[in-house]
């Protein structure tokens, strides 16, 4: 079992009601889309993290845990908002010149990276919100109450499935990486980040396969039953 899923099964809330944790989370990730304060998001944040760490007694190293891979991600993401590249001056408060090129942070980059993650960062938590105490049956529950449509739970089932199985994998793999200290230096930290993309990709798509056996083997037709 990965930890998402023990979390899910073991913490403070998982006997309550699942509507009112499924709706939490659901509202938190509305609020989360609709708002446009950096501030807000922040607030947002902390106070479902506080749910989650306060009420539904998650241990904080587990949260953390969780939140390192898609917080990476984001930043990464950030990096390719922050840097512009032009020929003229588009108003840079700090950078460099290649050839012709100017390379550098613009107040408007920077405003929208911040924006970005502080986004994330809460829609995040409101998911995690769910995740981390909705078992899986209870929400494909939940969304069967409230009659959506079959292939769309069908389909939030898998993609959950595949989020949890890259999650574990990584994990595995990193822990793997820095053991055989793999991380010494910052030229062995690229090709290692390489290596380890292409392994992962690799253990997910086996991760697939043997998946599908254990479908076809228990009669999958396309639904399944709660």
């Amino acid at each position: 079992m990965n930890i998402i899923d023990k979390m899910a099964y073991t913490n403070a809330l998982v006997n309550k009601s699942p509507f009112a944790k499924v709706f939490f989370g659901l509202g938190a990730l509305i609020l989360s889309m609709l708002i446009n304060s950096t501030l807000w998001h922040f607030f947002l944040f902390i106070f479902v993290s506080a749910y989650i760490l306060g009420l539904a007694k998650i241990p904080l190293p587990n949260y953390i845990k969780v939140l390192k891979l898609p917080i990476g991600f984001i930043i990464i993401s950030m990096i390719t908002i922050l840097i512009s590249f032009s020929r003229s001056d588009p108003g840079f408060f700090a950078y460099f010149t290649i050839g012709t090129v100017n390379i550098g942070f613009t107040t408007q980059g920077l405003a929208s990276a911040k924006a970005v993650f502080f986004r994330s960062l809460s829609a995040i938590a409101a998911m995690y919100s769910i995740a981390l105490t909705t078992p899986v049956p209870q929400w494909a529950k939940v969304f069967k109450e409230i009659h959506l449509p079959t292939a769309f739970i069908d389909m939030l089932i898998l993609i959950y499935r595949f989020i949890t199985i890259f999650i574990e994998v990584f994990n595995k793999m990193e822990l793997s990486m820095r053991l055989r200290g793999g991380n010494r230096t910052w030229k062995l930290q690229v090709q290692n980040m390489g290596h380890l993309g292409y392994h992962l990709f690799k253990e997910v798509m086996g991760s697939y396969e043997s998946w599908q056996q254990a479908l076809d083997l228990k009669l999958y037709h396309g639904e399944f039953y709660f």
